[in-house]
């Protein structure tokens, strides 16, 4: 029987730009996700996650799991989830607290660093297929947000 694996790509607004927030994991850029628990919901499984993987540092009350794939071992379940850009400060310090108490608060520790990338060059990486597959799908949902950033950006410069 497959695991369940739960979580989100996170994504923030700098500079009137779109930047996606990914973990580094053994390795590689992935969304915040991890596996469903013994009686939990998808839903809560994401939001658990999201909070252990980016330090105890973003909490949400609900999320939408629209991007819904498997492979081999897991089936997935990822949501796209908006974090204010101050919060990215917030989980470098945070990891930063809990790493040098890293016996209490291992399960916050998966994530060896995390990293913005702008929408607009996200298809020059090479991501693996957990972390391309939900990118392709909130794909255009990211750059639209994008384009209504540089037109209103664009109105208020002239």
């Amino acid at each position: 029987m497959k695991k369940h694996s739960c979580g989100a790509i996170l994504y923030t607004i700098y500079n009137s730009k779109v930047y996606l927030i990914l973990g580094l994991e053994k390795g590689q850029w992935f969304p915040f996700k991890g596996t469903r628990e013994k009686d939990e919901c998808n839903i809560k499984a994401a939001i658990r996650e999201i909070y252990e993987e980016t330090y105890g540092t973003v909490k949400i009350d609900n999320i939408s799991l629209d991007c819904n794939f498997s492979t081999k071992r897991k089936h997935y379940h990822i949501g796209l989830v908006f974090v204010p850009y101050f919060y990215v400060n917030k989980i470098f310090k945070n990891k930063i607290l809990i790493s040098s108490n890293s016996k209490k608060h291992n399960k916050f520790l998966e994530k060896t660093d995390i990293k913005l990338f702008s929408i607009n060059l996200i298809n020059k990486y090479r991501f693996h297929a957990v972390t391309q597959i939900p990118l392709n799908y909130y794909y255009n949902e990211l750059m639209s947000l994008q384009n209504e950033l540089y037109i209103i950006s664009s109105d208020y410069i002239k």
